[in-house]
């Protein structure tokens, strides 16, 4: 089950040594000492070439049961979980300062920049674990740390409440800043920190500047993507501007958005879509 990447990197050889302790004399608590994210209890009984069980492991371990098949229980050490925890929620931290305009990462986008080597399963777990302490909170399918999304006045909110139906109306062409202005009589500043926190409510997103979108819009550009990839493999600028029926200068600004959200990645000259991508729900 070699990675992809970096199979040489002095992490994996000391891990591939442990393993090899492991196949010898079944030494477990020395694999899981090498695998800061953690070794499913199949991987352990793949290793050790024996039944494990999950109530009797080393001192100093936690089991993660992220459901009841020994694919789905992982056994790491304590120390290791904690500091997993604690480095997720510093590179969420360090997402809303380099985009505060935007409500969060969807929790694949923030696998891949906090813990691209944890399991799928696993990472599920920590995920819902730290929700349900409330140190992370869901917005539709994004995750944010509390106090993210900065709470409207009521004079605020009305203003707000001009501006969506407005940018819902728009469609996939909605008015930029200084129109929306125009029609509601605030200052452009003004309409554009309530867009701003429209969006960190994942009401609303900036695809580029002063050019904010419903998230009904989006969401059914999304399924556009998401159709022309399956038909075709890959969404080509093109291809999109003409299913859309938009400029071509538009199309790529799309795209490139959803490049930047994690739904899409580039491909030579066209896109494909990334797995678990929290664009994929519903409006």
């Amino acid at each position: 089950r070699a990675p992809a990447r970096r199979r040489r990197s002095p992490a994996r050889l000391q891990y591939l040594a442990a393993l090899e302790r492991a196949l010898g004399d079944g030494d477990a608590a020395a694999l899981i000492g090498e695998a800061p994210w953690g070794v499913s209890i199949a991987d352990m009984m793949l290793a050790t070439a024996a039944a494990v069980d999950a109530d009797v492991r080393p001192p100093g371990t936690r089991l993660v049961a992220a459901g009841r098949g020994p694919e789905d229980q992982f056994l790491l050490r304590e120390a290791d979980w904690r500091s997993g925890r604690d480095h997720v929620l510093a590179a969420l931290a360090e997402f809303h300062a380099a985009a505060p305009d935007e409500p969060g990462p969807d929790a694949a986008r923030l696998r891949r920049i906090a813990a691209p080597a944890a399991a799928p399963r696993l990472w599920r777990a920590l995920v819902e674990e730290l929700a349900a302490e409330g140190l992370v909170l869901r917005t539709g399918a994004w995750l944010q740390l509390p106090g993210h999304a900065a709470a409207l006045s009521a004079r605020e909110r009305e203003a707000a409440g001009q501006l969506e139906p407005l940018l819902a109306a728009g469609g996939f062409d909605p008015p930029w800043v200084r129109d929306l202005a125009a029609r509601t009589g605030e200052p452009e500043a003004r309409v554009r920190q309530l867009l701003v926190a429209l969006g960190r409510e994942g009401r609303a997103y900036q695809v580029v500047h002063d050019l904010f979108y419903a998230r009904a819009a989006l969401a059914t550009l999304a399924g556009i993507i998401a159709g022309l990839a399956r038909e075709h493999g890959s969404v080509e600028a093109a291809r999109f501007r003409d299913a859309v029926g938009i400029g071509r200068k538009r199309a790529i600004q799309i795209l490139e958005f959803f490049d930047r959200v994690g739904y899409t990645r580039r491909r030579s000259d066209g896109r494909v879509l990334r797995d678990s991508s929290g664009w994929a729900v519903d409006p």
